[in-house]
């Protein structure tokens, strides 16, 4: 169910924007019925056919990368593969996985025998990265919960600093993905 409703979505065919990154991100939660956090974007993947592996020689400023090829299946199994860089945080590497899992919804066409695309954190950041980082930040922070546990938290802590750390571990994601979504959905009081 889960590939089939994500290859129908896909299918589809969005224009990429800013707007459908967001909407095609709400629609994935809504239709695997995603209501939890943190969401499980490794068995997402894995659901695709997507190998994941963590890469310990990328350079510090390649967080990771999306790579489709039939030259991949001899070495590893599937022709679908994702590294991220063994290097940054765990959050960090969700959020690349979130990144590349919107390349693979809006840019890749399986008419294409080859597809690669790297995330490049010292690339000047132009609209289709933009649109694949809201993407993984809607997809993996959804608005709602996102806005209902940041509302709790600033009910019961004072500190800022305490209530960033707490969505961070809450929504397995990097430090500065959360200070992202605050700046996404203009939260200014933090």
């Amino acid at each position: 169910m889960c590939k089939r409703t994500i290859e129908a979505i896909k299918d589809y065919k969005f224009k990429a924007t800013e707007e459908n990154a967001i909407f095609v991100a709400k629609l994935l939660l809504a239709t695997l019925n995603i209501n939890t956090y943190p969401v499980d974007i490794s068995k997402i993947l894995n659901g695709l056919g997507f190998r994941v592996f963590i890469q310990n020689n990328l350079p510090s400023h390649i967080s990771g990368y999306i790579r489709i090829s039939e030259d991949l299946i001899d070495k590893y199994g599937t022709h679908k593969i994702i590294s991220v860089n063994e290097n940054d945080s765990p959050g960090r590497r969700r959020f690349t996985l979130g990144h590349e899992f919107y390349h693979y919804m809006f840019d890749y066409d399986s008419s294409t025998k080859n597809y690669a695309d790297f995330y490049d954190t010292d690339a000047t950041e132009n609209n289709n990265e933009r649109f694949a980082n809201r993407f993984a930040s809607e997809f993996l922070m959804p608005e709602k919960l996102f806005r209902n546990e940041y509302n709790y938290l600033k009910s019961v802590v004072t500190n800022k600093t305490d209530i960033k750390e707490t969505l961070v571990e809450k929504f397995n994601v990097s430090f500065k993905a959360v200070e992202r979504r605050f700046n996404e959905l203009g939260i200014k009081d933090v």
